[in-house]
């Protein structure tokens, strides 16, 4: 994904950053696995707009899943009272999301 972070806060007033958290969750809603949290992501300013944040890779692996059920990939946004715009666009790959499942012996 690429960001940018809204109402920035004046200097000396600190409102934390927005985060993300990338999630494997069943039908249900509950947590399989917790694939990515990430850093404070308030670099980018919307208020101060120059451009997106550069790209924000998240990658999971080895998780040993069963996956004879629904699972769904769950992309919680934590505003922490800041908003967060991310695009959803096609540049730099845009929402580009892989999942591959490997058998087990």
């Amino acid at each position: 994904i690429r960001y940018a972070a809204g109402y920035t806060p004046p200097v000396g007033k600190v409102v934390p950053a927005p985060t993300i958290t990338l999630l494997l969750t069943d039908a249900e809603g509950a947590t399989l696995a917790t694939l990515y949290t990430s850093p404070p992501l308030g670099n980018y300013s919307y208020d101060h707009f120059t451009s997106y944040s550069p790209p924000v890779y998240m990658e999971a692996s080895g998780l040993h899943l069963p996956n004879d059920k629904l699972i769904l990939i769950t992309f919680e946004v934590h505003n922490h009272g800041r908003n967060l715009l991310i695009p959803v666009d096609d540049l730099h790959g845009g929402w580009n999301v892989s999942v591959m499942w490997t058998t087990t012996g």
